[in-house]
Parts: structure tokens; sequence; C-alpha cells
């Protein structure tokens, strides 16, 4: 497990990303190749959890953008899951939104994969949705938190760390300043 932290002056700006070991019972592949019908060759899964400072977010709308197109929107269960099915070859937005927090996006990207020998494991990463103020400036949030895109070297899914690096280096700054001129 990997944990990224910040100092976000009283809010803490926490990014979890986790590398999926497997699945049990019936896999979302299963499910994914029976019941749908779709070659899993050509689709990656991606699951994961999102909290919030009282713990698992239950009704976080997540939007799927596909290019700056909205393709699908759905909320997160009681337990703060999600699940996103991700064809190859593709580049995708997923939007993190609930009244009252910090809207969160997520890069991900599914280039280098069509030709992937066999099926990839579900790539889980959970996501922390900041308590939202009013006399903060959040336009720095409009730019993804994380990318996750193919390592073909590793044939697997990781986030980019130099990217995550460098958003979290400019959310502290924009925040040292905040406080600066309080």
């Amino acid at each position: 497990m990997k944990r990224i932290f910040t100092n976000y002056g009283s809010l803490i700006v926490m990014l979890l990303v986790i590398n999926y070991s497997g699945l049990t019972a019936q896999t979302s592949a299963d499910y994914v190749q029976q019941e749908v019908g779709i070659d899993i060759a050509n689709y990656h899964e991606f699951e994961g959890k999102v909290f919030t400072n009282q713990g698992k977010a239950e009704g976080v709308t997540i939007k799927v953008f596909e290019g700056n197109e909205c393709s699908s929107t759905y909320d997160t269960k009681p337990n703060g899951k999600f699940y996103f099915t991700a064809e190859t070859e593709k580049y995708y937005t997923l939007q993190f939104e609930k009244a009252g927090y910090v809207t969160k996006r997520v890069v991900i990207k599914t280039h280098n994969t069509k030709d992937v020998e066999n099926y990839t494991k579900p790539y889980q990463f959970d996501i922390t949705l900041d308590e939202e103020f009013s006399d903060i400036d959040y336009s720095l949030h409009d730019f993804p938190m994380a990318i996750i895109e193919f390592n073909v070297g590793h044939a697997a899914f990781e986030f980019n760390k130099k990217y995550t690096k460098q958003r979290l280096k400019e959310l502290s700054n924009i925040t040292t300043k905040y406080y600066a001129n309080k």
C-alpha cells in the first residue's frame, strides 16, 4: 500500500494507491466475459473505495470521461466501493464529486495494452475527498491528482509517481501561501 500525505493546512490531502493481487470467487472479469459477453482481452478493470474524513463515502458521484465527453455517471455504494472497466488504447478521466467536498480527478491511460497476452489483474486505488471550505481557492484541483498508466516492463498498471509528487508539491505551495496571507 502506498500513501501520499502532504500538509494542507488543517486538511490532509491523501491519495492511496494499492496494487491488488487478485480476487476470490468469481472475478469481475469472469462476469464481464460470461454475463456481458465482452472479450476481456480488450478491457482492464479498476476498482477501489472513496473516503472522506468521516470514513467510507457513500453517494459519491463518479463521472467517467472519454476525452472531453462524459460517457457514464454512477454513485459509490454504501461501503464507498466503485468499479470501472476500461477499453484498451484509450484515455479516461474519473471525476469524484460529492456536495461539500473538493472534486478530484484521476486519469487512466490504457495505451500499450492491446497486445498484452495475459489479462491484467484489477488495479485497485482508493481516493480521499477533502472537506471544502469557502475561503480556499481549489482551482489547482481542476488538474488530475494522479495518472494511472500501463508499465510495459512490469506488465501492470501503475500510478505515475513523478506526476503525483509534483501535484502534491503544487498543492502544498498554494496552501503555504494561503495560510501565510491569513
